[in-house]
């Protein structure tokens, strides 16, 4: 291995671990700001020479819970896409940091059960440094800051979970303290700590984590990022779902038929929009089957209220068409009747003549066929004016 190649920590932590305080006392100045753990912190890089070699620090977004893994998944992912960008032949270590008498629980060792999706199953045994903060509170409790004494205090946690981490890397844990009087300064531990990632390198054949590496973790990474995210998008369709169905039912209520045709049209569009979505947060790995077939269900509600609204539409068209087609026919019958009178009454009235009798049916025919809507007291009003002409005629 080439002891004097470029270094780059990517610096992880549990909830509580103090990975800013550590970042900052890598570099040596407040560089990286403390952020609350309900704030995802920005993505954060410096540069600094040590002894000849360029030293990067990244500082990761915080994943030290579960709720803060359902925020920050996909920052983190991004952050260790900047992480191998750094410089790609540089010597690419993590670092974890733990904290002195702060217990590792069962769902910290989750996040390592997420790091191991993230970046490859072998992630903490063959790249991975852990770093225990609060070295001079150890030194106040045990008069005492040599490896042996912190190896004996390891194993005699009663929460295996520090243990179990420690024999993963099988490397020795890394004692970190923010005071210049422990172990001799910053100084020191900064070289004990570049002392171990070359003793890292040569036990990995002269190399650190690589791209190639973490590709090849691709698929396990998709399945993570959507496992932490998977409560949150539920919760999220899961809503969007109810708030569609509530508005559907307002749309039947509240609307005409042809007025709600446009408005669950409106509603479909948004329902595959959300299946669209669930789709892209799954990223076939059929985690999300269920939020995905809540979606589908809200959907398929939306589809059969569209087919209930056009058929309603349709029978309105069709009782329409039926009764224009009723009211021409009763038309009809009325000017057959009317034309049996006039035919009657020419009969009676002999003297009435053909010529008379044809302009004045030619009017009240052109209205029936032309006006087939015509007002029915209209047509009475003209058939007794009718009447009386012929009446009146009958004496010429």
């Amino acid at each position: 291995m080439d002891r004097n190649r470029d270094v780059v920590f990517f610096l992880m932590g549990f909830e509580g671990s103090r990975v800013v305080e550590l970042a900052n006392f890598i570099v040596g100045d407040p560089i990286f700001p403390y952020t609350p753990n309900t704030v995802a912190p920005i993505l954060g890089v410096h540069y600094w020479i040590w002894n000849g070699r360029r030293v990067a620090v990244i500082n990761s977004p915080d994943i030290g819970s579960s709720s803060l893994r359902a925020i920050n998944c996909q920052n983190f992912v991004a952050a260790a896409e900047r992480f191998l960008q750094e410089t790609p032949q540089s010597l690419h270590v993590f670092l974890l940091a733990v904290r002195y008498n702060l217990r590792i629980s069962d769902e910290n060792m989750e996040m390592v059960q997420f790091l191991r999706g993230v970046f490859g199953e072998n992630v903490l045994v063959d790249f991975t440094f852990i770093v225990m903060m609060g070295g001079e509170d150890f030194e106040r409790d045990h008069n005492d800051t040599g490896q042996p004494a912190l190896e004996a205090w390891i194993h005699m946690q009663p929460c295996g979970n520090l243990r179990q981490l420690v024999e993963e890397t099988d490397r020795p844990v890394q004692l970190f303290g923010d005071r210049s009087r422990f172990e001799n300064g910053v100084r020191y531990q900064i070289q004990q700590l570049i002392a171990a990632t070359g003793r890292l390198s040569d036990a990995n054949g002269g190399g650190g984590y690589t791209r190639h590496v973490f590709e090849r973790a691709g698929r396990s990474r998709q399945r993570e990022v959507v496992l932490c995210r998977r409560e949150t998008v539920e919760r999220e369709i899961n809503n969007e779902v109810s708030r569609m169905l509530v508005q559907l039912d307002g749309i039947r209520r509240q609307l005409e038929p042809t007025e709600q045709l446009d408005r669950m049209r409106t509603l479909r569009r948004e329902t595959e929009d959300l299946i669209d979505r669930t789709r892209r947060e799954d990223n076939n790995t059929q985690i999300l089957s269920r939020a995905l077939h809540q979606a589908e269900l809200a959907k398929r509600s939306v589809n059969d209220a569209i087919c209930v609204c056009n058929n309603f539409i349709q029978i309105d068209h069709r009782i329409a068409a039926e009764e224009r087609r009723m009211t021409r026919l009763h038309r009809l019958v009325q000017f057959i009747f009317l034309s049996l009178l006039m035919l009657s009454m020419s009969n009676v009235y002999p003297s009435l003549s053909g010529l008379v009798l044809s302009t004045l049916m030619c009017p009240l025919c052109a209205i029936m066929i032309l006006w087939p809507n015509v007002p029915l007291h209209l047509l009475i009003r003209l058939s007794v004016i009718f009447v009386f002409i012929c009446f009146v005629c009958s004496f010429f």
